[in-house]
Parts: structure tokens; C-alpha cells; sequence
């Protein structure tokens, strides 16, 4: 329902100029109208430009190429970055999200991401976690065994693990 995701689909999905995206009419326009700016940009001209080389290039490479997550041949995709907060919720940095969208308009299920932070609470659970599991101990925590933070500790425990 975001109304940058409804931009990204106007345009890729509905072939729409920019400009006829509700992205723009609601949202950007009306901000540059007030002499506010927009992604840095004081008017709509650079935006649009901005826009129709920036975003739209990257589309078509995603589209074309996939997730990159490593330099090849020079290009990467920089990669979204998540929190996780203290009870293990994901949350989405707010960098990232015409990537998110763009990975998902393409149908993607799946993507790779990076913490950028974690809290201070989830951060201790997962010491304990893994300190629990050297010393022998079983985990039957279906909430915790399914956590993508902590596949990696648990491939390395994996006998510990019911």
C-alpha cells in the first residue's frame, strides 16, 4: 500500500511515465511545488532525471541479472540492510526501499541481506544461544530454530538441534 511502491508499479507494471505515477503527483511534485526537496533535488526536471537514469537502470539490471551481491565485472547492487530488534522482529532500514520493491515486482521471494545493527537484548539471546549449545545443551525453541539469524550457529550445532 506504500505509496512509492504503487509508483514503482505504475511505472514497470503499467507502463506509466513518471510523472503520471501517483509517487510524483501525490507525493513529489506537490513538495517541489512548496520549494521543499526532494532525494536532494529542488525540481522536478532533475528528479525526473534522476528517476529515468537512476532507478529505472536499475530495474532493468535486476531484471536482467538478478540479486548481485558480488562485484562482478565491476558492478554490485549494494545490499539492503536490516535491524533486528530485541525479540528477533526484522525490521528494514529505511535505505533500500525502491530495491525491496524492485526485487519484488520481479516476483522475488527471497533476498539477501546484511544487519546493520542488532538490539542489545537479541544480541545476548544469540550469545546465549550459542553458549548453550557448547555446552551441550539440546534447543527445542521452534521460534528460535527458525530464526535467520541464527541458521548459522545452528548449521555448526546441527546434532543439538530437535
Amino acid at each position: 500500500n506504500r505509496l512509492k511502491y504503487r509508483g514503482l508499479l505504475q511505472r514497470y507494471n503499467e507502463k506509466k511515465d513518471w510523472l503520471e505515477t501517483e509517487l510524483f503527483q501525490e507525493r513529489y511534485i506537490p513538495k517541489i511545488e512548496k520549494g521543499l526537496k526532494v532525494r536532494g533535488l529542488s525540481n522536478i526536471n532533475s528528479l525526473l532525471e534522476l528517476y529515468t537514469g537512476y532507478y529505472d537502470t536499475l530495474y532493468q539490471d535486476i531484471k536482467k541479472y538478478g540479486v548481485r551481491t558480488k562485484f562482478e565485472n565491476g558492478e554490485c547492487i549494494d545490499p539492503l540492510y536490516i535491524h533486528i530488534y530485541k525479540d528477533g522482529e526484522i525490521l528494514f532500514t529505511s535505505d533500500g526501499n525502491h530495491r525491496l520493491f524492485i526485487y519484488h515486482l520481479l516476483g522475488y521471494k527471497k533476498i539477501p541481506v546484511r544487519v546493520w545493527m542488532r538490539h542489545k537484548q537479541w544480541q545476548e539471546k544469540k550469545e546465549t544461544l550459542f553458549n548453550s549449545l557448547q555446552s551441550e545443551n539440546i534447543i527445542t525453541d521452534k521460534k528460535l530454530l527458525d530464526h535467520p539469524d541464527l541458521k548459522e550457529i545452528l548449521k555448526v550445532f546441527q546434532s543439538k538441534v530437535k
